[in-house]
């Protein structure tokens, strides 16, 4: 999505448990990916308020010309906006300890794929229009977000785990959700315990 010649940096927090018990081994990574998520109910609201007032301000004519339609929504298209944030997803995932390298980059290119919006590092006008249109395309709650990295990793990684929290612009507080279930008594700790993730 970036224009050519334009780069920037995001950083992606990491962390590795390994647990040694006995003569077993287990291995987990888990890392944190940014993106951005537009909420499905405020977009709907949003596009309702949009069509009153359109109907409203035509009611008295008949027909319309494509321009006129065209010209009244450029003035008047941000009648009401959907609330989006930036958000946290956790991933979680097993690493067998025979592993000799991991893919890293493999797990976020997946979940940044799965979301479909992650944050840009450097944008111009034409990425951010491209990022507002993935942005309309892909409304999302939380748990939307959590069932479609749980599809995404789960066909791929063995013991997900994801926590998605949704830094609301709307409301005072965070949303959370999360999919998959920890392993119990593996005795590493759990990056999702404090709403932490995996910094």
């Amino acid at each position: 999505m970036h224009s050519e010649g334009l780069a920037g940096w995001k950083a992606y927090p990491l962390r590795i448990d390994a647990v040694l018990r006995g003569a077993s081994v287990r291995v987990q990574v888990a890392v944190d990916v940014l993106y951005s998520s537009t909420c499905p109910c405020s977009a709907a609201l949003a596009r309702q308020l949009l069509s009153a007032a359109f109907l409203q301000q035509h009611a008295a004519q008949p027909s319309l010309q494509r321009e006129a339609v065209a010209a009244w929504l450029l003035q008047h298209g941000s009648h009401a906006t959907a609330h989006s944030q930036r958000s946290i997803a956790t991933l979680q995932v097993a690493v067998s300890p025979r592993a000799v390298r991991f893919d890293l980059g493999g797990l976020i290119d997946l979940a940044e794929q799965a979301l479909a919006t992650p944050v840009q590092a450097a944008v111009r006008r034409a990425d951010e229009q491209a990022f507002a249109r993935l942005n309309g395309a892909n409304l999302m709650y939380v748990e939307d977000a959590a069932r479609r990295l749980q599809q995404a990793l789960g066909a791929r990684y063995q013991g997900v785990r994801v926590q998605v929290r949704h830094l609301e612009s709307l409301h005072p507080h965070d949303a959370v959700a999360e999919a998959g279930a920890p392993e119990c008594g593996s005795g590493a700790p759990d990056p999702f315990a404090a709403g932490e993730g995996a910094r």
